[in-house]
């Protein structure tokens, strides 16, 4: 045994981050497994045994702390713990922590209640409630003499209470959590009033996925900030982790107690995993060495699909496939021999048999007729029984059968709305792809005609709706196949034969179904994450773009444009015959919806009577000399960066009624036909 200095077992009793509390011993609940986002994660918030998770582990943790002293603190955890029904997460460990002379051993119990609010809401309720003991552990103290300090530290046997509270959405959790909010000592038959480890903890987490192919593709992203108000100190960290399919992950955080920390997991096998975490503290505690912590984990393999976390398909570095058996040359020759002399033997059979098997080809024929007759009966008699399957004649038995092909047409109907929203996605992948193409070869002094922006508000409401529309017949497909197994297990009850062709008809259709739901919510939830990303991305080229100048400066076009339109005015003469509607090009295409444009320059606030809008100059000036030579030169327009168009307009107001009387007396000219009003807030 080790000799402990009696200055280390001071140092243990009077720092203040530390784990006595009080004078007799008593040591707080305060478990040091702080690091990892992918285990043991309801100690830091007891809903967290729930909270995007989907399955259940066994884990095995070892911590050494302050290695630079001897004897440092150790703690040991092991816990089983996750996702043990839909809306119900728990778990349960044991722990021992040595710190110094002292020690401490004990269990924790977890439970987390899920409640769902809305599609994408969820409120989860949680606990964690320890029972250790604590005290000397006197083979670790060797003295020369009796210290009667040490002899009067009593053992205390303690109860702790941890509740905590989350609320979920789409990709945001937001949570607090009261750690150690009562503390009892059955020793001395009362509550712990003084303990410094009491605090309220608060917490906001991010979890996304990456959308894309490659080695990063569909990795799960991960970030948590956390705030913990102690009665003397108060405590910031955060932590970011990433998770790749191939069964790795990385992970960095920061505590402004305990300092930084790296860590590093890897999946051996699909079920078992390893992890490693390293933590140097910069301040107070960083003459005392850095930590190790390392995790054995084993995961249990879910058959069941949970909402509120998706089922993300790890793999392992192990893998077992049985390889074929290689065939030598010697055994390749000996077949094609073989393969010979049979083919040989076969063709002599085959002329020695010609003239018995023309005899006997008529009956071969009358033969084959009768068996096709056979197997067309076989086949309508099968088809029978199916339809008697399908369709049963009880009251039960006809309800589950209409909700099945209800459900089914209801599916085809998801798998369509998939269809298009992948259709969406491709789209808005290739305008980002010409974008940025665009956007290089411009930088690489290339020039290149730009694109003219489209109408962006159309496309992204056809794309709510279709999120919408799956969100909503996601919701009814759950309910749906819950209903169908209602009523199958109410079958059962009166159908009691284990092989009853219908229940397995029906059993077999429900499991179908449900399988096909999980692909439309995994399928969904991957396609919205790359809308999200792309869209980032799409933000980002179109500032590049509109960076980008036509001209040097904005004046510089300014004065060009009003040259071009006074030349049009004194040079444009008056058509003989009427404007032809049909040879006019009105540009893009718009509403009836008053528009609002902003940070329009040179020009003035107001309402205009918008004639065309134009994206090229060339389009633009044939507008204006058909509207010039009509007889009209008060027409004017205005140039808007933010979409590089020219809005050709009739006349300007100050307010709004002024200019729908001027709609509504519009003259019959064909110019006149897509008037529409545009509001500019400068």
């Amino acid at each position: 045994m080790k000799t402990i200095p009696i200055h280390i077992i001071l140092l243990f009793f009077c720092l203040k981050t530390g784990y006595s509390q009080s004078d007799n011993g008593v040591v707080a609940l305060d478990i040091p497994v702080r690091n990892s986002l992918t285990f043991n994660r309801y100690v830091a918030n007891p809903t967290f045994s729930f909270v995007r998770e989907q399955n259940k582990y066994i884990t095995a943790t070892s911590k050494r702390e302050m290695l630079g002293i001897e004897d440092g603190p150790l703690t040991y955890f092991f816990n089983y713990s996750g996702r043990i029904k839909e809306n119900i997460g728990a778990g349960i460990g044991v722990f021992q922590q040595n710190y110094g002379v002292l020690t401490t051993f004990g269990g924790i119990i977890n439970f987390a209640y899920n409640a769902r609010i809305q599609e994408d809401s969820n409120f989860t309720f949680g606990m964690n409630i320890g029972a250790y003991r604590s005290g000397l552990n006197s083979g670790n103290v060797i003295t020369n003499i009796d210290d009667p300090a040490l002899n009067n530290i009593p053992s205390n046997f303690l109860l702790t209470v941890n509740p905590g509270l989350n609320y979920g959405t789409g990709f945001m959790d937001f949570g607090i959590s009261y750690n150690n909010i009562v503390t009892y000592n059955f020793n001395a038959s009362a509550l712990v009033e003084e303990n410094p480890k009491q605090g309220l903890q608060g917490h906001i987490m991010y979890t996304g996925y990456i959308g894309g192919y490659g080695f990063f593709g569909n990795s799960k992203f991960s970030a948590l900030a956390e705030s913990e108000f102690q009665k003397e100190t108060t405590i910031v960290s955060g932590a970011i982790m990433i998770t790749i399919p191939k069964g790795i992950w990385a992970q960095v955080s920061y505590n402004t107690q305990y300092g930084a920390s790296g860590g590093l997991g890897v999946n051996i096998t699909p079920q078992i995993a390893i992890e490693y975490n390293y933590e140097k503290p910069f301040v107070g505690l960083s003459d005392f060495g850095a930590s190790h912590e390392i995790t054995l984990a084993y995961r249990f393999k879910n058959n069941n699909y949970y909402d509120y976390s998706r089922d993300d398909e790890l793999a392992g570095l192990l893998t077992f496939e049985k390889k074929e058996r290689k065939v030598s040359k010697t055994q390749e020759k000996t077949t094609t021999d073989n393969q010979d002399r049979i083919a040989t033997e076969e063709q002599a059979m085959q002329v020695a048999e010609e003239q018995p098997r023309i005899a006997a080809q008529e009956q071969i024929i009358v033969d084959t007729e009768e068996q096709a007759r056979l197997v067309a009966e076989e086949e309508v008699r099968i088809a029978a029984e199916k339809l008697l399957i399908s369709n049963p004649t009880d009251n039960v038995g006809k309800s589950i059968s209409a909700l099945t092909l209800e459900t089914e047409r209801s599916n085809e109907t998801q798998i369509q709305l998939i269809v298009d929203l992948e259709s969406a996605v491709a789209i808005k992948e290739n305008d980002l792809k010409e974008l940025k193409e665009e956007n290089d070869l411009s930088e690489q002094n290339i020039y290149v005609a730009p694109k003219p922006f489209k109408s962006l508000s159309e496309e992204n409401e056809a794309i709510e709706r279709l999120k919408i529309s799956l969100d909503t017949i996601r919701s009814d497909q759950n309910k749906k196949i819950a209903a169908l197994e209602s009523l199958l297990a109410e079958r059962v009850i009166s159908f009691t034969d284990p092989i009853d062709e219908t229940n397995l008809y029906f059993k077999n259709k429900i499991n179908i179904l449900k399988l096909e739901q999980e692909k439309a919510i995994r399928n969904r939830d991957l396609l919205v994450s790359s809308l999200e990303q792309i869209s980032i991305a799409t933000d980002f080229e179109r500032k590049r773009r509109i960076k980008r100048a036509t001209f040097d400066n904005a004046q510089d076009r300014y004065t060009q444009d009003r040259n071009t339109l006074d030349s049009l005015k004194q040079n444009v003469t008056l058509r003989i015959n009427q404007l032809s509607l049909e040879v006019i090009d009105f540009g893009r295409e718009r509403n009836n919806n008053i528009q609002i444009l902003k940070n329009i320059e040179q020009t003035e606030s107001g309402y205009y009577l918008i004639l065309a809008i134009h994206s090229t100059v060339i389009k633009r000036d044939k507008f204006l000399v058909q509207v010039i030579s009509s007889g009209n030169k008060e027409v004017d327009f205005f140039f808007n960066v933010s979409t590089s168009e020219y809005y050709i307009y009739s006349k300007r107001f100050d307010n709004i009624n002024e200019t729908q009387r001027e709609l509504a007396s519009k003259s019959d000219e064909p110019y006149n036909e897509k008037l529409n009003i545009i509001k500019i807030e400068n």
